[in-house]
């Protein structure tokens, strides 16, 4: 095989990766009355649908998060149990993306809303395996305003993953007293091609 014909099948590999990704993404949101409604599929779900006014949400101090399991080295500043506390929720904690090529880096995107009345500080997101990797519009959240998170499967990552079903997650910690750490999975079935 010729190298022009070994970077011609590179290229159109890129391109139907970047075609399923905008399918999946735009496929699960709709816009109802202004307000953005991300689709709910499946039964592990917290409510139907995750709804947020776009105007909510917050773009500062983005984080990424990638496979680092293990304790963690960043400290959690809690606020004075006596003051106003912030309230992680994050209203949908599962998707299915059903079946997906190999040859794609599928997304969804989650809301982490804080229903507090303190700002919530996410001090650390990490995914549960190498092969995905979520990023977060900001890692500080007032009260009422809500925060993307973009969970990113990269489908041929573990070659023997391959037509089975494969499920990953993100852990988010904040400085929301109750929970310590809050979750959102993805799901699906890698297909050959």
């Amino acid at each position: 095989m010729s190298k022009k014909s070994i970077r011609s099948k590179r290229a159109a590999r890129k391109r139907r990766k970047r075609r399923l990704s905008l399918v999946l993404v735009l496929g699960g949101v709709a816009l109802v009355g202004g307000a953005v409604v991300l689709a709910v599929s499946g039964s592990a779900n917290k409510r139907e649908a995750a709804e947020y006014d776009p105007q909510d949400v917050v773009y500062d101090e983005p984080m990424h998060g990638i496979h680092e399991m293990g304790p963690s080295t960043v400290p959690i500043e809690y606020l004075p149990q006596d003051g106003p506390q912030p309230r992680i929720d994050v209203p949908q904690t599962f998707q299915n993306l059903g079946r997906v090529p190999a040859s794609s880096d599928p997304q969804y995107t989650f809301v982490v809303r804080n229903e507090g009345e303190a700002p919530l500080t996410i001090s650390r997101i990490y995914t549960t395996c190498g092969c995905t990797v979520a990023d977060l519009t900001s890692s500080v959240i007032p009260p009422g305003k809500v925060a993307l998170l973009t969970v990113t499967l990269d489908a041929d990552f573990h070659p023997e993953a391959i037509g089975t079903t494969v499920r990953r997650g993100v852990i988010i910690e904040s400085n929301d007293p109750r929970p310590r750490a809050s979750e959102a999975w993805i799901e699906a079935y890698i297909s050959p091609s």
